[in-house]
Formats: structure tokens, C-alpha cells, sequence
């Protein structure tokens, strides 16, 4: 048994972070969502780059933007959050914990990113990743109760789940701060085509619908290496992602 499955049965039987937070929405992102997502669905067998990931990239949300003070402070709340948990799981001693700002903004949604904690094994690889972030318009009706309970992590509803991983892959041909992550790139591709076999999947299990059509021609460009292509198709799901926040802003406005 590897670090992650007995990190997973760990969560099963110590269920703290599926538990509501005054600070935080606290979730599970990135590809071990994704990953166990599809393995509760039934999803077999699952694509290689899914089914290969090991670490675990946690989200912090609070329901508003922090100030410099502010940051410290939730920054502060959530690693004591996450050590507490860990130290059940590994000695302290084990533990290599680092530190550091990550400042970012994704337009479409509004997210912005403060702070991140790693927690490496006792080899120093990445282990669990815990982001400070404001998303607005996070609550925890994103979340998937009956999902989190099963796994003892708490995972967000499908179609916020398939919206994060998208617009990070779409934000990849437009934005310059996580550019890195594109798959048609030079720098780290390898993130970004995680990323393409992760909305591929997901998309399986969506409930067919003229708005992924778009996404399947856009997954469709980039393993072409369409680079034209796939950079007009980002372009539109961006302006749809953003145009659907804006809706939404207005609506929940007029209801107050």
C-alpha cells in the first residue's frame, strides 16, 4: 500500500476537514478529486494520466478578498488546520513543511490565490497542498456531502469540480500567470495534458448538453497539437465561464 492509500484510509476514519469551518470551504482539487470522482462513479479503467496521480491539492476558500493582514491570519488558521490533521498521520518529525505566497488571479471566476503550505513525506516529494484562495460565490451547497462522506475528504459538486479543471486548462492559453500549464506548450506540458485527460473524463459523465460541445472540439484541438484551434476554443469557454459569473452576480444582487 502507497502513501496515498493509506492517506485515503486515514480519511475515511478521521473525517475533520469534511466538517463544517466558520474561516473556510475547505475542498479537495486538482487530479485526486478528479481521480476519485470517477473511481466512485465505477470509471474502469481509469486514463493513465487520471488515474496517476498521488498528491493531494486542498482549497481554503474564504467569502471575501483579505488584506495583507488578513492573509497572515488565515494563513496562520489554515496550517494549523492542516498540521493538526497531518500529525495523525505521519510524526511531525516526518513532516518537511514549507511556506510561501502564490498570488494569482483567474478573471473568468474571480478566484484569487494567497498562500500555499506544502506538506513533503519524509523523501520530500509533494504529499498534500493546502491553497488560501477567495472564490466568490463559494458556499458549502458546492460541496458533495454524500461523496465526502464516503471518502473522508470533502469533494465539491461535479459541475464545480469539471469547472475548476476547465478553466485552468482553457486559462492556460490565456493567461499569462498559469501559462505554464499548457499543454501545447514548452515549458511544463505535462501538467497541462493531466489536465485535458482529466475534463475528457469528466465530460463522460456530464450530462450531454450543447455547452461541451465547445469543450470537445477545444480537447479534440489540443490533441490534434492545434495550437490555432485550441487557442480560439479557450478563448470562447473563458468568455462563457466569465459570462455565467456575471449572471450569476447579477441575480443573487437583485435578490438582496
Amino acid at each position: 500500500m502507497n502513501s496515498s492509500e493509506k492517506f485515503l484510509r486515514y480519511c475515511k476514519t478521521h473525517q475533520t476537514l469534511t466538517r463544517p469551518s466558520r474561516r473556510f470551504v475547505i475542498s479537495l482539487g486538482g487530479g485526486m478529486a478528479v481521480k476519485l470522482y470517477l473511481m466512485a462513479r465505477g470509471v474502469e479503467p481509469l486514463p493513465k494520466k487520471v488515474a496517476s496521480t498521488k498528491d493531494f491539492d486542498f482549497t481554503f476558500a474564504v467569502n471575501r478578498p483579505l488584506s495583507d493582514a488578513g492573509v497572515q491570519r488565515y494563513s496562520l488558521e489554515m496550517y494549523n488546520i492542516m498540521y493538526n490533521f497531518m500529525k495523525g498521520f505521519i510524526r511531525p518529525d516526518k513532516l518537511n513543511i514549507k511556506s510561501y505566497a502564490r498570488k494569482s488571479y483567474i478573471p473568468a471566476t474571480g478566484k484569487r490565490t494567497y498562500h500555499v503550505i506544502q506538506f513533503k513525506d519524509a523523501k520530500g516529494e509533494d504529499f498534500v497542498d493546502c491553497t488560501l484562495a477567495y472564490i466568490p460565490g463559494t458556499t458549502r451547497n458546492n460541496i458533495n456531502t454524500p461523496l465526502s462522506k464516503k471518502f473522508g475528504l470533502p469533494m465539491k459538486k461535479l459541475k464545480y469540480m469539471y469547472k475548476d479543471v476547465l478553466v485552468v486548462l482553457a486559462g492556460s492559453f490565456v493567461y499569462k500567470k498559469i501559462m505554464p500549464r499548457n499543454p501545447l506548450g514548452k515549458n511544463k506540458p505535462e501538467k497541462g495534458l493531466r489536465n485535458t485527460a482529466r475534463v475528457a473524463a469528466l465530460q463522460k459523465v456530464k450530462v450531454s448538453s450543447p455547452k461541451t460541445v465547445r469543450t470537445t472540439e477545444f480537447i479534440k484541438a489540443i490533441r490534434a497539437k492545434n495550437k490555432k484551434t485550441a487557442l480560439t476554443k479557450a478563448r470562447g469557454i473563458i468568455r462563457n465561464i466569465a459570462k455565467v459569473r456575471k449572471t450569476t452576480k447579477k441575480l443573487l444582487y437583485n435578490l438582496r
